[in-house]
């Protein structure tokens, strides 16, 4: 039996469409289907699939506004948040595919109390912890509001305008706004099954098992174990699978007992880890069961037990490593607990947010979520003593993006925590827990430990056109802390940085490493430009034992060496090859035999140095021309031929201290002047 998908919203590029981007620079490994998002943008209330009112109270009461405008200020937080969730959960119960529904409120300043889910969901507990399957604790399940319904949007009249701000310590998840989390009530829920023959890298097709749990539609999450550890070439450091450094990466992923990170491995529990010797022991005998390799796709049709899926595998599921799929977001979430879709946040500022648990927390987490969107929002962190009310200071992140496949982040400003020490309380943008296929677009991110950081990736996301600054390490606040982190938590994987503005790109490996990440006409300063460093200060960093890294037209400023290197690391580098810290120093060289360079202008050389001869350097992975938001600027923006770089819209939006909606109006076709 052939089960077909009737799946409008699921049509990518058009083959020749696709086809008119050309990544033949890259080496074979690299290349991925890169078209992330939401197939045709985020719907317009008028959108002819999917169209959106107002959800209004009987009587239309509010004169257009889904909440009593009149319940601004501290004194009415009860009554607003009873109010927000009433109204929230009203719409949810009202929408369908064929009619969203937007709660809309009024310009104001409104404030939410903490709240309790008590949704008999796995781990929720008042301990920030490594540990995900602690019981709960009564009261701690707290967020501010929270959208458990599919076609949900929350819009307000815009972000200078409307704020909800926390109101009070939120104990637990912590977050302000909370978009899915959903995750089932046990593991059944999940249909978990075995892939019974070989899932190659660019292949569609998964066999499982049993089909019988999934439908068309369903988003599901294929795994693998990370298989056996191999010493690396230099002999130091175990690499399981041949390509995974692990370290103590036990984070957002699937974890021995069914929690929020997926169904039960029933690996064996992570020894303590301190130094390279008890990693490589955990390599050798803890490790080879858990499954950090993974990626999120759609079910477009069911042929007995085969799944064809929408979007091409990024990497090799070998049935040797016991390759497994589970339900993500389903597509029916009312008859199973499980994710959220067509949600959206627009137009408001989110305010405060904490961190007690280690996830979900901060301002906004979209979690368990697919084909959803924040847009034009103000997540605001900071911490002002002089006025702690409407402005407390986060704990955690600013936006999440976890588990979710083709949502969007566009137009966004990120800023700020009341604690930006290490320890993850201070990360403005995240996306991670397998998230596939996300578009993080024309965003602004400032002034966090890890403005933007990735953390366990299924691959095919797009980290485009942000502009990435003033980076802060309280504890050590002379040192460079990492721009755009393409790993913080093993193992992301085939994710394209492209075009941005930042003090500094690469990869860590403070938990583990990254591969076949691709860094596309992106320009680096080399520190940041908003309260700049004076130690660790470089262009890219790819740290120790990260697997597989392309740069490709990029414009690197900040060096005075080329490279540092194990056996050469004195100076500031262009390019930092094989550090990382902690106990252990520099790799074995791994690193440095891992990078693919072609094409980078650096000022070190004062000009372009090419891999094999003079080429077409692409203008995109993933657009066949300007965005929209590029209109009366020259794209792309960065020209490694000659070093110039012309305006990028979401820093000249920054500069001009007007974060949201268009940039400064600039002369078509730009003005080359190259950013000092």
């Amino acid at each position: 039996m052939v089960r077909a998908a009737v799946c409008t919203y699921c049509i990518l590029f058009s083959s020749p469409l696709r086809a008119q981007i050309d990544e033949s620079i890259l080496p074979t490994m690299y290349q991925t289907t890169w078209v992330p998002g939401i197939p045709g943008g985020i719907p317009a209330d008028n959108d002819p699939v999917r169209p959106a009112t107002v959800w209004l109270p009987a009587g239309n009461p509010y004169h257009g506004f889904s909440v009593n405008p009149a319940l601004t200020g501290v004194a009415n937080a009860a009554v607003f948040t009873s109010a927000f969730q009433a109204a929230i959960n009203s719409a949810g119960a009202a929408a369908t595919s064929a009619h969203r529904q937007i709660i809309l409120l009024k310009a104001g300043t409104y404030f939410v109390n903490p709240q309790n889910i008590d949704e008999g969901l796995a781990s929720c507990h008042h301990r920030k912890s490594a540990d995900f399957v602690n019981p709960k604790n009564p009261g701690d399940c707290q967020v501010g509001v929270y959208v458990r319904s599919d076609n949900v949007t929350i819009r307000g009249e815009g972000a200078t305008t409307t704020s909800i701000i926390a109101n009070g310590h939120i104990k637990g998840y912590g977050t302000v706004i909370l978009f899915g989390f959903r995750y089932g009530h046990s593991e059944a829920d999940l249909a978990l099954e075995n892939v019974t023959a070989d899932a190659m890298k660019g292949s569609t097709k998964v066999k499982v098992e049993d089909a019988r749990h999934y439908a068309v539609g369903d988003v599901i999450t294929i795994d693998h174990q990370d298989g056996p550890g191999v010493l690396d070439p230099g002999g130091k450091a175990e690499m399981n699978g041949g390509y995974l450094w692990f370290y103590d990466s036990q984070y957002f992923k699937r974890q021995p007992a069914f929690s929020w990170g997926g169904p039960g491995t029933g690996a064996p529990a992570m020894g303590r880890v301190t130094d390279l010797a008890s990693a490589n022991i955990n390599a050798r005998n803890v490790v080879p069961q858990w499954r950090s390799t993974t990626q999120m796709n759609v079910i477009t049709t069911i042929s007995g037990n085969t799944l064809t899926l929408q979007d091409p595998l990024n990497v090799d599921f070998p049935l040797s490593l016991h390759p497994q799929v589970w339900r993500t977001v389903p597509l029916n979430t009312a008859s199973i607990p499980v994710g959220n879709r067509w949600d959206g946040l627009e137009n408001i500022r989110v305010a405060g947010g904490d961190d007690d648990q280690g996830y979900p927390g901060g301002c906004i987490a979209l979690s368990y979520m697919a084909y959803s969107w924040v847009t034009g929002v103000d997540a605001d962190g900071e911490y002002w003593p002089s006025d702690p009310t409407n402005h407390p200071g986060k704990l955690g992140h600013n936006i999440d993006l976890g588990a979710c496949y083709r949502c969007m982040l566009t137009g966004s400003y990120a800023h700020g925590s009341k604690d930006e020490n290490p320890g993850g309380w201070a990360y403005g943008i995240t996306v991670g827990l397998g998230s596939t296929q996300n578009l993080v677009e024309n965003n602004i991110s400032i002034n966090n430990n890890k403005p933007l950081v990735m953390r366990q990736t299924g691959g095919g996301n797009v980290i485009a056109y942000n502009y990435v600054d003033q980076s802060e390490l309280w504890d050590s606040p002379k040192w460079l802390e990492s721009g755009i982190d393409d790993t913080h938590n093993s193992f992301t994987h085939n994710d394209l940085i492209e075009g941005n503005w930042a003090a500094n790109i690469g990869s860590d490996g403070t938990h583990g490493n990254t591969g076949w990440d691709t860094h596309l006409r992106n320009y680096v300063n080399g520190n940041n430009s908003i309260d700049p460093k004076s130690d660790h200060l470089g262009a890219v960093s790819m740290a120790g034992y990260n697997h597989y890294q392309a740069y490709v037209g990029n414009v690197f400023h900040g060096g005075t060496v080329y490279q540092t290197t194990p056996a050469s690391p004195d100076g500031t580098p262009i390019y930092r090859l094989g550090f990382l810290g902690m106990a252990i120093g520099w790799d074995s060289g791994y690193a440095m035999n891992h990078i693919y360079r072609d094409a980078n202008w650096d000022n070190v050389n004062n000009g372009i140095v090419w891999q094999n001869g003079p080429r077409t350097i692409p203008n995109s992975f993933y657009l066949t021309s300007a965005p929209a938001f590029f209109k009366g600027y020259t794209w792309p923006w960065v020209d490694p031929t000659t070093g110039t770089t012309y305006t990028l819209p979401a820093k000249a939006r920054y500069d001009s201290g007007y974060p949201f909606g268009p940039p400064p109006e600039g002369p078509y076709g730009g003005t080359p002047a190259p950013i000092p």
